[in-house]
This record gives structure tokens, sequence and C-alpha cells, in this order.
């Protein structure tokens, strides 16, 4: 089992991914972008995720490109695409806050998802805390739509 510790390059890793995540969320609805067709901006964003995407790869491992399973997580990231996609629709028709509730939820059925497809053998308490966690997300989203329209309509 991997020792788990702060250290300056896990810091930075978190800072680096925080600030993509923070552009990637915001994105769709950003006011130089905000008039754009959401096709249009699937690209420079798809290009933006894999340059981090690989830079990140050939920094932890380099040979990890020789890797046969690299190769074939292209499915997932095709997957990713898909839903960046329909993020991007949703951001600009809909709003980022709804958009994110969308994406927050998702990842209740990836999580399922996952571990059907990938025949995960979880534990009776690994269970009993995912699902707990998946009733924590799906609470956690009702409210903030609930409070979201609140807001739209004061």
């Amino acid at each position: 089992m991997e020792e788990s510790r702060i250290t300056p390059k896990n810091v930075l890793y978190l800072l680096v991914t925080t600030a993509g995540y923070l552009a990637y969320s915001t994105f769709p609805n950003m006011a130089i972008v905000k008039s754009v067709s959401p096709t249009a901006l699937l690209l420079p964003e798809t290009l933006g995720i894999l340059t981090g995407a690989t830079i990140y790869a050939f920094l932890k491992d380099p040979h990890s490109f020789r890797q046969r399973e690299q190769y074939l997580n292209i499915t997932s990231g095709l997957a990713w695409g898909i839903a960046g996609l329909t993020y991007i629709f949703a951001g600009q028709g809909l709003g980022v806050s709804t958009a994110q509730l969308f994406t927050t939820v998702g990842c209740i059925y990836g999580t399922y998802g996952g571990i059907y497809i990938l025949h995960e053998k979880k534990s009776r308490r690994e269970f009993t805390w995912i699902t707990f966690g998946s009733i924590l997300i799906v609470l956690a989203s009702a409210v903030t739509g609930f409070i979201a329209q609140l807001a739209v309509l004061l």
C-alpha cells in the first residue's frame, strides 16, 4: 500500500488540475465564447484536455505509451468527449450551474457502470459507502438545483 503524504509534487498536481477543471467548467459560459457554436468549442477544449493528459502521462511514466492499456483507454476518452460536447450545449443553453448538476449526477452512472462493466469486486462495506455517497450526490444536486431556481425567481 502506498503511503499518502502531502508533497510539493502532489500540491502542484492539485493546483494545476484545479485550474484546469475551473477553466473547463466555466468555459461554455465565458463571454468570449458565449456566442460561438458549441460544436466549434469542442476542438479547442479537446486539444487542451488531450495535451494536459499527454503531458501528465509522459511525466508520470515516459514508457506508458508503449502499453496496450493506454490505447484501450481511448474508448473512455471518446465517451468523455461526447459528455464534454453535451456539457457545452447544456452550459450554453441552461447555464453552467444546471449543466454542472447533470455532470455531477452522471458520476453515479460512471461509478456503478464501472463496477459492473469492469467486474470490480466490492465488499459489503465498500458498496454501502458507495451507495451512501451516491445518495448524498443526488440530495446535494437537488438542493443546488432548487437554490439555482430560487435565484432565478428572485
